[in-house]
């Protein structure tokens, strides 16, 4: 089953890259031999250096599925950290190719808030609990 989420996820931002992306654009990246990537650098989980300089993360994942797609070869991918102010700049620009993290305005879930309620379930809760003791 992993192994199938995996191969649509992938697929799905293969089909996205080829989509979105201008023939020349991809010629560019085919020609240049290298896919740029925009990262967050600082995302445990998601994109980020180790001490030795190799990125790890869901998002570098998917960024060496896409260099596979295009070169067949998935270490064929320079990373460039990016802050999420600086991300569609840099996409404009032509300093990355691509850059997979979210949007801004749209946090990704951490470890401390995916353990933690939403203040709605909260709410929720309250309002249920007043409503039984109140008859």
């Amino acid at each position: 089953m992993r192994r199938l989420v995996t191969v649509c996820a992938l697929a799905g931002v293969v089909l996205t890259l080829a989509t979105a992306a201008s023939g020349s654009t991809l010629d560019d990246i085919k020609k240049r031999g290298t896919l740029n990537c925009g990262a967050n650098g600082q995302l445990p989980g998601f994109g980020i250096p180790d001490s030795q300089g190799n990125w790890t993360g869901l998002d570098v994942d998917l960024c060496r599925a896409l260099a596979a797609a295009i070169f067949n070869d998935p270490n064929k991918v320079k990373f460039v950290a990016l802050t999420a102010k600086d991300r569609f700049t840099a996409l404009q620009s032509g300093d990355v190719d691509v850059s997979p993290a979210t949007p801004p305005g749209r946090p990704r879930a951490t470890p401390s808030s995916a353990s933690t309620p939403r203040r709605s379930t909260i709410s929720t809760a309250r309002a249920s609990s007043s409503a039984r003791t109140s008859s």
